[in-house]
């Protein structure tokens, strides 16, 4: 295969959004309150490709709720999560922007879109069960749904 982004050229960072992303969307609660998210299993698989290409990986979300369920699952994948509102993504992520040659943002929800249209410079990539309006910006939709296999095809479509 050739890659479409030469890795060994560029320095570059995926982003990924956590919840519809690398996990199903899914909450599940108790009646204490949020309880789980079901996260994929290839996620580790993806993380692993970005980093044997020289890719840096970081992870996001809002939820400040479920963050110690996400701390858990990013501690397993050895990777960073930062918690940042919709406002705070965006700055963020036009920061991340100006420290790198390539950003990836990988996302699936309304904000996640906003973001691929205010950062044109971004390449934005969406799974298959994204909103609409997320696929809609998406310069590449995953052929799974979030929380099954989705960010390895992010990582396979980024290094392949």
């Amino acid at each position: 295969m050739n890659k479409l982004y030469n890795t060994t050229k560029y320095k570059i960072l995926v982003i990924s959004d956590v919840d519809g992303c690398i996990t199903t969307g899914h909450f599940i609660y108790t009646i204490n309150g949020k309880a789980a998210k079901v996260f994929g299993a290839n996620d580790h698989e993806g993380v692993k490709l970005l980093r044997k290409n020289n890719i840096d990986v970081e992870f996001i979300t809002a939820d400040r709720v479920g963050y110690p369920i996400t701390q858990k699952r990013m501690s397993e994948l050895k990777c960073e999560c930062n918690i940042f509102s919709e406002t705070e993504r965006l700055d963020y992520i036009k920061s991340k922007l100006k420290e790198y040659d390539l950003v990836f943002f990988f996302g699936s929800g309304l904000c996640d879109a906003h973001v691929a249209h205010v950062c044109p410079e971004l390449i934005f990539i969406a799974p298959k069960n994204a909103r609409r309006d997320a696929k809609g910006a998406a310069k590449f939709v995953t052929e799974n749904h979030g929380g099954s296999g989705e960010f390895l095809d992010c990582a396979e479509y980024i290094c392949f």
